[in-house]
């Protein structure tokens, strides 16, 4: 599925074989079944003209997790090969109509392991990827009006994101760092927003906000200030942290 490769079976090692099809390097590997239930998998990448061992890898797994091990395995057969990541460890977001109402699906990149991302009486669409392929961003109609949403694929829990605006869809994930590429609808207008998946600049923002009211208030945010203790010099030796020690320091109170 790569485009990389020309498959070529034998069921041992043939160096004739080989030589014909011009393959420079052969995969072999072996299972099995072990008493604990789990399954040790060994797998190796050979250089075929010198049977020399270019890279191996040893996985004692569960059984559900056998496919996942070879995909690591294979991607790694990619990186020593040409010094790229393979995809074999990707997976693969789609829409699909399921009892009349469109769904998010995903399953790994060659179509195995089909689940669904999605089970709204409303309209689902246009799903990518978050940084670190555990995370589905989508757009949904469960509010009546297109919007951003994130579902966590091993917590199974489904947030929507970007509450500010009313309207945003088309998202698009930029590999590198994460940040999200969205459309917004304001005012009639459609215009393009950058932001990150987890709100992290709105977090930011909201500690900053209530960081310059408490500040307001009282007057400092420094646990010293607050209570009115004058400055001394620092000694390099901290004091025990008992319980009369933060009976002197009741600024979480406040």
């Amino acid at each position: 599925l790569s485009g990389r490769f020309e498959v070529i079976s034998s069921p041992k090692f043939d160096l004739v074989t080989f030589s014909r099809a011009r393959a420079k390097f052969y995969v072999t590997g072996s299972a099995e079944l072990l008493a604990n239930g789990k399954v040790k998998l060994s797998c190796y990448l050979y250089a075929s003209q010198t049977k020399q061992l270019v890279f191996g890898e040893n996985y004692e797994i569960a059984v559900q997790n056998v496919r996942e091990a070879m995909h690591l395995f294979f991607d790694q057969v990619v990186f020593e090969l040409w010094g790229e990541r393979g995809v074999a460890s990707t997976k693969l977001a789609w829409v699909r109509k399921i009892d009349g109402v469109k769904q998010v699906i995903y399953a790994d990149y060659d179509g195995y392991r089909r689940r669904q991302a999605t089970n709204d009486s409303a309209l689902s669409m246009m799903p990518v990827w978050a940084l670190g392929n555990n995370k589905l961003i989508f757009v949904s109609f469960r509010n009546e009006k297109p919007q951003l949403h994130v579902k966590d694929l091993d917590t199974k829990r489904v947030r929507r994101i970007y509450t500010e605006h009313k309207q945003s869809f088309s998202p698009a994930v930029n590999p590198i760092t994460g940040e999200i590429l969205f459309s917004v609808i304001r005012d009639g207008k459609t215009d393009l927003y950058l932001g990150d998946a987890e709100g992290k600049k709105q977090n930011y923002a909201l500690v900053q906000d209530l960081a310059a009211k408490f500040k307001q208030v009282n007057g400092s945010l420094i646990c010293a200030e607050l209570l009115g203790i004058a400055a001394k010099p620092q000694e390099p030796t901290p004091e025990a942290r008992t319980e009369a020690y933060y009976q002197k320091r009741p600024c979480v109170e406040m």
